[in-house]
């Protein structure tokens, strides 16, 4: 059944505008719309409805009793289907609930409202690491570094508890800056909990479906390896700041493109060769290429030197004695006073070898054989891009809300419809003269 927006008429699934009012029909899950100031099961209101991430519509809600900020979450999913499939739900959940870390948020309660199935999960009062990014820009090498190194023992312990995330983004990742280089974690352990066949991961924004494993996209299953390859995709970006693989890749038959080396993306970053090596593993499209676990990925990121291009100097160091030896024996034997005779030894000695320079043995090397196109276009946004990052401190904030969309005089988006959007950041200014003079001396143009 379809249901007006407008009216709140059912029509049958054969009709596309509403005959009363002509709006657009949209499908009827049988759940009610989230908005601000609603009631949750008499125990949350919602404050702000947050951007969507993946199968969930986001909330920033307060207890009624205690007045505490939470995050309420509603999985996408008709009333139908929801009844069929709340054991399972409900023991997914349960499974999350035995893992308790401190980096993980605690789940407080769980169940059916009329707006669907909700998941209350403990208010972080940090910044998301998406929006950490979306303000600085990029993190140092550093920084990237501890973030990783602290989010793969949380991952570890939820796989030790036999919990798959399968969900792993920035925007389930809460940090909060401790030092300089040191930003403490906090992990939503709320992932995908439901079957593909629910919920089409092609219906995913975009930006979260580059962090998703193949095999998931692919078979809807996954293992321990799934979470590797999202992490591994997470610190490849936390890195260079741009995505490994073009978008939706998994949606093309085309052959994967290899993954571009870091050092050749950004060659400005001095990038410790053990983690490019420990991210190019953990980025195989291929899971049986992955590391086995999260431990194998942990050791191979902190171990100090890489088992590879380490030179070995025993063939100089045994000239070198060999030279002093001969040296002392002639001075011994021949006095101070042959120092001509010493000097042409020592000629004739240098002559009558060989190659005495020293050969490093063959070191392992990252392929490079990235798709071209995808390749060169991100060389490309990495060389124009603006000495300074974006700031929120030059846009301003739209909350979320109802808006009026389309026209009755005549124009391709009618007729008029009422949409909810989420709440977005937006410029100020379309364009500042700073900028377009920048414009100007980056391209030439007049």
């Amino acid at each position: 059944m379809k249901k007006c927006p407008t009216c709140g008429i059912q029509y049958a699934d054969e009709l596309e505008c509403c005959p009363v009012d002509g709006m657009p029909l949209s499908v009827d899950h049988g759940l009610q719309p989230i908005y601000p100031g609603q009631t949750v099961v008499n125990r949350y209101q919602i404050e702000k409805v947050m951007p969507a991430t993946g199968h969930w519509d986001v909330c920033l809600a307060q207890e009624i009793s205690t007045k505490h900020k939470v995050l309420v979450k509603f999985l996408k999913l008709r009333s139908a289907i929801l009844e069929k499939i709340y054991s399972m739900l409900e023991l997914r959940i349960h499974q999350i609930i035995q893992c308790q870390h401190p980096g993980l948020l605690k789940i407080l309660a769980y169940g059916i409202a009329p707006n669907g199935f909700y998941v209350a999960i403990e208010w972080p009062e940090t910044q998301s690491l998406q929006q950490i990014l979306h303000e600085k820009g990029q993190l140092s090498v550093s920084q990237a570094s501890q973030i990783i190194l602290q989010l793969l023992p949380i991952v570890q312990y939820m796989h030790y508890h036999n919990v798959l995330h399968l969900e792993l983004h920035p925007e389930k990742i809460f940090c909060s800056q401790v030092t300089l280089n040191t930003y403490s974690l906090q992990l939503d352990p709320v992932g995908q909990i439901i079957p593909n066949e629910y919920f089409p991961l092609e219906e995913t924004n975009i930006s979260e479906l580059r962090y998703i494993a193949p095999e998931v996209f692919v078979r809807g299953k996954g293992d321990a390896r799934s979470d590797i390859f999202s992490i591994g995709i997470l610190a490849y970006q936390l890195f260079t700041g741009i995505f490994p693989f073009p978008p939706r890749s998994f949606l093309t038959k085309a052959a994967i493109p290899e993954l571009p080396p870091i050092s050749k993306m950004r060659p400005d970053l001095s990038v410790p060769f053990h983690l490019e090596e420990a991210i190019y593993k953990a980025c195989q499209w291929k899971a049986a290429a992955r590391f086995a676990n999260i431990q194998k990925f942990f050791d191979a990121w902190t171990k100090e030197k890489s088992t590879y291009n380490r030179p070995r100097q025993r063939r100089s160091l045994r000239w070198i004695i060999t030279i002093a030896l001969f040296l002392g024996i002639g001075i011994y034997f021949r006095g101070y006073d042959t120092y001509s005779w010493i000097c042409t030894q020592i000629g004739n000695l240098f002559s009558s070898i060989p190659d005495i320079s020293i050969r490093l043995p063959a070191t392992k090397t990252i392929p490079q054989k990235p798709a071209e196109d995808w390749f060169n276009e991100q060389l490309k946004i990495l060389q124009n891009r603006a000495p300074k990052h974006v700031s929120v401190e030059n846009m301003c904030y739209v909350e979320a809300g109802k808006t009026t969309m389309g026209s009755y005089e005549g124009d391709f988006d009618e007729p008029i419809r009422i949409l909810y959007l989420s709440g977005f950041y937006i410029d100020r200014t379309e364009v500042t003269n700073a900028e377009y003079q920048m414009f100007l001396k980056s391209t030439g143009y007049p």
